[in-house]
């Protein structure tokens, strides 16, 4: 068993996309780069999850992490919620 820290990206039009947190690291080093074209011109919302892992596969979601309005917040957990 143990933790890992998942990212998690909410598009305008309410879609979930996992962000790979190499794809975030490269992001954030050279953002001219590495860019996401789905996301061009778009507010873009972002959840921090904390998933417990048994034999690599996720069993629990420890922890959430939401940017944004506490309605979106509530959407955005809920759907987390899934991954139990």
């Amino acid at each position: 068993m143990g933790l890992t820290s998942r990212l998690f990206l909410l598009h305008q039009s309410d879609g979930l996309y996992r962000l790979p947190s190499t794809k975030c690291e490269q992001m954030l080093r050279d953002p001219t780069s590495h860019r996401f074209a789905r996301f061009a011109g778009s507010r873009v919302r972002m959840a921090d999850v904390v998933v417990e892992l048994c034999n690599r596969q996720a069993i629990r979601v420890v922890r959430t992490r939401v940017d944004g309005p506490s309605r979106k917040r509530k959407q955005i957990r809920s759907r987390m919620s899934l991954l139990d």
